[in-house]
């Protein structure tokens, strides 16, 4: 009787309806407040170079990038980047562990340009049917301050994203 009892009430363990895509590719270009920015080849973080240029101003990138983080991220990705903050247990599916080998180091920073400033709304249909709770943080940060994230995240975890050119694995 237990048995039946439970096959009856157990969760079903289905596969989802239709494929999906974890992490979509990112469209040649986007439209960043009117700014139509190109997501290919040649777009890079602007202030990446600083790192072997400019140590300073690198670190103060940096230092922004933590700033607007904690003030804005740290929420579902957690205060050490692994996907676990306050949020993140009521999401579906769970927010970025930066934490993961498998995720800084297998897109480029353009990839997460993207994905901050368009957030799950800016998602393809090929993501569907489980669309990101991620917010559109485009209108709420300016271009640099995304950036200065994305350079945050790459130095407190020390994963550095993908470079064009790079060899897929």
């Amino acid at each position: 009787m237990l048995v039946f009892t439970f096959s009856k009430v157990a969760t079903k363990a289905d596969p989802p309806a239709a494929l999906r895509t974890a992490h979509p590719a990112p469209p040649a270009e986007l439209t960043y407040r009117d700014k139509v920015i190109g997501l290919t080849q040649e777009v890079t973080n602007p202030f990446r170079h600083l790192e072997k240029d400019d140590k300073e101003g690198f670190k103060t990138h940096v230092d922004n990038g933590r700033r607007v983080y904690y003030q804005n991220c740290f929420y579902c990705h957690g205060d050490d980047l692994d996907g676990e903050g306050h949020f993140a247990h009521g999401l579906n599916p769970p927010p970025a562990n930066f934490q993961d080998p498998g995720i800084i180091p297998n897109y480029q920073e353009s990839f997460f340009f993207w994905r901050i400033s368009k957030g799950g709304p800016g998602l393809p249909p090929a993501a569907a049917p489980w669309d990101s709770a991620m917010p559109v943080w485009e209108d709420h940060l300016t271009e640099e301050e995304i950036w200065d994230v994305i350079l945050f995240l790459s130095e407190y975890t020390g994963y550095r994203p993908r470079t064009f050119g790079e060899a897929e694995h």
